[in-house]
């Protein structure tokens, strides 16, 4: 269907009302010069269209628009090919106004380029609300981010006040490690922070223990033991995988020290042992040539008598002996033979205030007034295992030199020896005086556990040599 002339004219009218309605429209020479700015243009500028005409269009150009864009955008429409792109443009007040540009250079019958045309959509509106959630998201990721690192901190700050070893590992170099595992094993943070580490390196190759990283178990307790500049020490170790903010893989290593547990139970069969041995070798408490001092007026065993005999048998059948029963049983005068004890008691009590205020240089009396107490109770023949114990804690001090004790151990050495004449006390009162006891042995077990814990704690602050013997364990 033919149109004519002016049917084409009509229409390409129609299109330009079109396009300079809904659009923002300038046309420019060949060296940019603006011959033509629709109202859209003038509005969104704020300039005239008597200002804009014969103007070259940078007088729109904000300095923010970098002049490659514009390079680019001159070297693509000077090869005859349309250009489009996003603009930041300055209005007359100087404030920023941003369009989607398109410009499209326009061609004679001949392919020379006559002139240029520029159609754009104001998107000030958008820009800016892409702005504005670009800098909402970031203050959200900044905000997480500050979260998260006070996070980190606060996990950070608990994990290394804990008294629990605890190592972070992300595959085998370490993400974090807390105060009580550098301590435990004398190192620095700086040393180990972000290094690489094997924990089969420190641990000890021991009967019973784990000693090979590739060996524990996720999720459970894994027995390990670890030589430390005191001696080693044994624990369980807890191993777990744990999520992280960064989604690396980490493994957290958390130690429970079990070195005290572990040594009683080495220490009570040994003890258990040397009681057998102590029953068969002797019916007389046997001391050491320079302790002959501390027993010299204890009067000697006796043989036991019937009534004793069927309760000391009674006691080693496992059936408890109340405090009632056993004085109606035993003869009148070993309740006499008790109050020596008491004695004994405010003497030890005397020296342990003497060594609070550093007045004496050594433990010898405080272990002789021991051995005297445990002469006593070998001779009621019914408490040769406390009276046992009682020889065997005087055994102990009696190898220390406390001028070489640090304060820290010299201090819990005190303690324990407060406690176990407390206790001692006590349990005198309470079977031989208030005769209130449901056993009159409640206290082995309890005076074996003080004496071992002592005992730990000596060894622990003390230096060893090498040993195959369980004991060098610790």
């Amino acid at each position: 269907m033919n149109t004519s002339a002016n049917q084409t004219d009509e229409l390409l009218q129609g299109y330009k009302e079109a396009v300079d309605f809904s659009s923002i429209v300038t046309k420019t020479d060949l060296i940019g010069r603006i011959t033509y700015a629709n109202d859209n243009f003038c509005k969104i500028s704020g300039y005239s269209r008597e200002e804009l005409i014969g103007q070259h269009h940078n007088i729109v150009r904000h300095p923010d628009q970098s002049s490659e864009s514009f390079k680019d955008m001159w070297d693509t429409i000077k090869s005859k090919h349309p250009w489009k792109g996003i603009v930041k443009n300055k209005h007359k007040d100087g404030s920023a106004y941003y369009v989607h540009a398109t410009v499209v250079p326009f061609l004679n019958d001949k392919g020379e380029i006559l002139e240029y045309i520029s159609i754009r959509q104001d998107i000030t509106e958008l820009h800016n609300l892409k702005n504005h959630l670009e800098e909402r998201v970031e203050q959200e990721v900044e905000k997480n981010r500050k979260k998260e690192q006070e996070l980190i901190e606060n996990l950070n700050i608990f994990l290394d006040s804990t008294p629990n070893p605890i190592i972070v590992m992300a595959e085998d170099r370490i993400e974090f490690v807390n105060r009580a595992f550098l301590n435990l094993i004398s190192k620095k943070k700086e040393e180990l922070l972000y290094q690489e580490c094997i924990l089969s390196d420190i641990l000890v190759d021991a009967k019973g223990y784990i000693s090979k990283q590739e060996e524990f178990v996720l999720n459970k307790e894994n027995k390990i033991a670890i030589k430390t500049e005191h001696g080693r020490n044994v624990f369980n170790l807890y191993y777990e995988k744990i999520e992280s903010f960064s989604h690396k893989p980490l493994k957290m290593y958390t130690l429970n020290n079990i070195t005290a547990s572990e040594y009683q139970k080495f220490k009570i069969k040994h003890y258990n042992q040397q009681l057998q041995e102590y029953y068969l070798r002797s019916k007389h408490l046997r001391l050491s040539e320079h302790k002959d001092e501390a027993v010299e007026n204890v009067k000697q065993t006796r043989e036991l008598s019937d009534e004793e005999r069927k309760l000391l048998k009674r006691k080693h059948d496992d059936c408890a002996v109340s405090s009632q029963e056993y004085t109606n049983e035993i003869d009148e005068y070993i309740l006499t033979e008790i109050q020596e004890l008491d004695d004994i008691e405010n003497e030890i009590h005397d020296l342990i205030a003497e060594l609070q205020d550093k007045q004496l240089d050594s433990l010898h009396q405080v272990v002789l007034r021991l051995l005297k107490f445990a002469a006593v109770l070998n001779n009621l023949m019914e408490f040769k295992e406390l009276s046992f114990s009682i020889s065997s804690l005087s055994d102990i001090l009696d190898k220390q030199n406390i001028s070489e004790l640090d304060e820290a151990t010299y201090k819990k050495m005190l303690l324990f020896l407060e406690n176990i004449t407390i206790d001692l006390s006590s349990w005198r009162r309470i079977v031989f005086i208030e005769q209130s006891a449901n056993d009159i042995h409640y206290m082995d077990s309890s005076l074996f556990s003080s004496i071992l814990q002592l005992e730990l704690i000596f060894n622990t602050d003390q230096k060893h040599e090498e040993d195959e013997d369980d004991f060098e364990l610790f």
